[in-house]
């Protein structure tokens, strides 16, 4: 069902019941049953209003935020609608499984329980058990369960007379807060219906497109690069939790394969997850002809990676042109660039000396990505970047310097900006009456430059490091570091002591094993101290994990804040 005249997801709720859209919806993965479970686009849309319903009856009003908390994606759909239909501010919450524990969840619905936002706010749970624990959290907040959702009796209108506008707040998107103080981005239904039309357009998306997902719906990637996107559209979905996938991570390309699923999200990690788990010893009638485009974005892409994925799996038709590397971030809805579907995407090769904030980026060769064939770069000096193709349809995306103006020359290095009607509204933090506006304008926080007029992003401002003169990247040193000594690159962060310091120590915390042999790492690093390292010191943990954002990305500021609070249990500190 493509049409561009929606303003609203509620007005595409609307129309699904109008025209009773039956032949494409949902498929919700049933651990129980191994299957998956259909529900088509008019049955959910007529779901959401039921629960919409009840949730009125409770005492849900207009503009009140309600967090959900459910570890289902099919339960956190039929929620979020809901509350769009009502028009209440739904805000998904990661599953303790996602957090560390309870404890981490418990935290995470207390700070937003006292929200000065909302006059009121509720809590809908999946779970029973949850209910005690988070009822008692505080008084003003309000705890929902509503066991048995099918049995809701189904209505075909909306819930209460409200004519919703482009500019009305959807939903609320926490960030990933990989490098500051936790917040919630504010999206309007203008914000979506931007977004989705550039992705559509940035994907050249037909009428036919089948979409598979794995990745979690508190994450804007899944939510709006899979749900919202499929159901603005009206394309067939096949929807399974991060956690089916982490277990099983054939099961993710078995559906492509089953259903013919022509798109899917994935980052970096997923790839990389799937090619080193996945046993082809045990893979059988595999056949990946349908993937259109594997969207890649959301965290470094490794060339390493796309390289070893392919050999992998191209003997189940995998086309070289699947991987898409892409750019996005909460704060432009999600996509903000997409490089050209169907095509290999361009790379180039980097000295890295050349990474100074407002000069000019050194090219040391280009070219177009061959998975079969991928460059040799010397990654002691250099780095591969591959291009992150141009703006999405509706958004301007540019280089600024310091004083955010403009730098149109190419290859200048500097703060990725962003302009347009996919711009969320702003900021929102507990303390917050009123949203921190954007005003259609963001500066990202993220080092790039533009090449033949294409966007190559470079790393989080924060994560640059700045010893004599010369710029390293945190990830480059983790990638580099997990190279030499075989440790897994995700066990590995790099951060500086103190960031108001420019000769303060740079820190490599490294997770182990009990049985890692600490002395045979040692042993590599010094073997390779020749090479310009800036690292000066390493410290072993058995017991302290890297901390990660949601999205698994590691939250550098805080292995900071661990380490100047001795809250780090350390095995071994050596000094380089």
């Amino acid at each position: 069902m493509i049409n561009n005249k929606f303003k609203s997801i509620i007005d595409i709720m609307e129309s699904y019941i109008e025209t009773n859209e039956i032949q494409t919806g949902q498929n919700f993965w049933n651990a129980k049953t191994q299957k998956f479970d259909y529900i088509s686009y008019t049955d959910l849309s007529s779901m959401a209003f039921s629960i919409g319903n009840e949730l009125i009856n409770r005492g849900i009003k207009q503009r009140n935020i309600c967090m959900i908390v459910c570890s289902s994606p099919r339960h956190q759909v039929l929620y979020f609608y809901a509350c769009l239909a009502i028009n209440v501010i739904p805000i998904i919450i990661p599953s303790s499984k996602a957090l560390s524990g309870d404890d981490d969840l418990i935290k995470r619905i207390s700070y937003w329980a006292n929200n000065k936002f909302s006059d009121e706010t509720f809590v809908l749970i999946e779970n029973q058990n949850m209910y005690e624990a988070i009822d008692s959290l505080d008084k003003h907040l309000k705890v929902i369960h509503l066991p048995n959702l099918e049995c809701l009796k189904k209505i075909r209108v909306r819930p209460i007379n409200y004519k919703s506008s482009p500019n009305d707040i959807a939903y609320l998107q926490m960030t990933s807060a990989s490098t500051g103080q936790g917040k919630a981005v504010v999206i309007s239904h203008r914000n979506i219906v931007a977004n989705v039309k550039g992705i559509h357009d940035g994907l050249n998306s037909r009428e036919s497109e089948i979409v598979c997902s794995w990745l979690p719906l508190n994450h804007d990637m899944g939510l709006v690069g899979a749900e919202l996107f499929s159901f603005y559209y009206g394309f067939q979905l096949f929807l399974m939790s991060p956690y089916e996938f982490l277990r099983k991570p054939i099961r993710w390309l078995e559906t492509i394969s089953d259903n013919k699923c022509t798109l899917s999200p994935c980052p970096n990690f997923g790839f990389e997850y799937t090619q080193r788990f996945v046993n082809l010893d045990k893979v059988v009638n595999l056949n990946l002809s349908s993937w259109k485009a594997g969207i890649n974005g959301a965290e470094p892409i490794r060339s390493e990676t796309l390289s070893n994925f392919y050999k992998k799996f191209q003997k189940f038709d995998l086309k070289p042109t699947t991987n898409l590397p892409v750019y996005g971030l909460a704060e432009s809805t999600l996509a903000s660039t997409f490089s050209s579907v169907e095509q290999m995407p361009n790379y180039v090769i980097i000295d890295k000396k050349s990474i100074i904030f407002g000069s000019k980026t050194i090219i040391k060769a280009e070219g177009v990505f061959d998975p079969l064939n991928p460059p040799n770069y010397n990654s002691n000096n250099e780095i591969l970047s591959f291009s992150v193709g141009n703006a999405v349809l509706g958004l301007q995306v540019n280089i600024v310097d310091e004083s955010y103006q403009v730098k149109y020359k190419e290859l200048i290095c500097g703060e990725i900006f962003i302009e347009g009607d996919s711009v969320a509204l702003g900021y929102l933090t507990a303390d917050d009456t009123e949203i921190q506006k954007f005003n259609g304008k963001f500066n990202t926080g993220d080092l790039g430059f533009i090449y033949k007029g294409n966007i190559y992003v470079l790393e989080r401002l924060k994560n640059l490091i700045i010893r004599n003169g010369r710029n390293y990247l945190s990830s480059d040193l983790e990638n580099y570091l997990s190279k030499i000594t075989g440790l897994p690159e995700t066990n590995i962060a790099v951060f500086e002591e103190d960031v108001f310091n420019p000769e303060s120590d740079i820190i490599a915390l490294i997770e182990i094993k009990r049985t890692t042999n600490i002395d045979s790492i040692l042993k590599l690093i010094h073997k390779n101290k020749n090479i310009d390292l800036p690292i000066s010191k390493i410290i072993f943990s058995q017991k302290t994990k890297i901390p990660k954002t949601t999205s698994g990305k590691k939250r550098h500021f805080l292995c900071r804040e661990l380490l100047n609070n001795q809250a780090i249990e350390i095995s071994q500190k050596v000094c380089l």
